[in-house]
């Protein structure tokens, strides 16, 4: 048997709605049927003892960003939740608890028009015959999501006379998830599983090696900068004693921008330095100035 994650895209999910505005209950929601045009079918006792997985599952707005993992979700896009799923005339319908959110809002006006173009899809993990014909098992339900344009024309309330057979978009073949990026795997096609394993692989050391070479960039160039600031920490300092007052305000103004007390560390423990003696007697000065001490020494 294939174990697969399924996508489908439900055109037709809105020709029984019924929607209470003030309960922000959206009902009767088609959330999948029996057929899929990828050529295989849910068998009966899938949908059957599929429908309580849906319960409080996530609906959103529009796929996941990365459909490689469509459970990396923002609270942003979230509609609201499943109750009361059940198994209806050969589909899983439930209904909808919407948020009041912008969201919510969103998904509550698009039920309330006629707007074409608008569908329902799930994500689901699957378990299909050894000859993927059949689905036999859906073992969980990842989310439910409200989407636009799911490769159909037809509108939320078209009700169809053959309900039992919407108009799906391709799907996704095993291991990857969401429409619209493949055809519906044959046996040719899964025996390249192997192959991209090895290329996921290779793709997965090639980002790693593009970001250790931008790491080694940024490390070359702040080391570039610091040169570049100790070079003129010395020039500064070798034309008179200052005072680190003074070394902090000249670093802002040869640095803006960066972290001034991290800057006027980086001076004070690279460039050696001595606190030039004062004329007020053994004390320490409420100003203290620092020159070179190369130069002191060598005087």
């Amino acid at each position: 048997m294939h174990s697969d994650t399924l996508t489908e895209d439900l055109s037709d999910w809105g020709s029984r709605l019924a929607i209470d505005s003030q309960a922000r209950l959206v009902c009767n929601v088609a959330l999948t049927g029996p057929d899929s045009k990828n050529g295989y079918r849910y068998s009966e006792s899938a949908l059957r003892d599929a429908a309580p997985l849906y319960d409080q599952k996530p609906v959103f707005l529009d796929h996941a960003p990365d459909r490689l993992k469509p459970r990396d979700r923002s609270t942003r896009d979230l509609v609201g939740n499943i109750i009361n799923p059940r198994y209806e005339d050969g589909r899983i319908r439930g209904d909808i608890r919407v948020l009041d959110t912008e969201s919510g809002r969103t998904f509550l006006a698009l039920a309330n028009t006629n707007l074409p173009g608008v569908g329902m899809s799930h994500v689901v993990l699957a378990q299909r015959s050894s000859d993927g014909t059949t689905v036999e098992t859906i073992r969980d339900v990842v989310c439910v999501d409200a989407v636009i344009n799911p490769a159909t024309t037809q509108t939320f309330r078209e009700n169809h006379s053959d309900t039992s057979s919407p108009t799906l978009p391709p799907e996704v073949g095993p291991g990857v998830r969401g429409p619209h990026l493949q055809p519906e795997p044959t046996a040719e096609s899964l025996s390249l599983n192997p192959q991209l394993s090895t290329l996921n692989q290779e793709l997965l050391e090639l980002r790693e090696q593009v970001a250790a070479l931008q790491s080694r960039a940024l490390i070359a160039e702040r080391q570039l900068d610091i040169q570049k600031l100790l070079a003129e920490a010395r020039r500064y300092i070798g034309e008179k004693p200052r005072t680190f007052a003074e070394i902090s305000d000249w670093v802002v103004k040869l640095m803006p921008g960066h972290d001034v007390g991290a800057l006027r560390y980086t001076v004070r423990t690279n460039i050696p330095l001595v606190q030039t003696p004062i004329a007020t007697g053994w004390s320490y000065p409420a100003k203290p100035e620092f020159t070179l001490a190369e130069s002191w020494i060598g005087r």
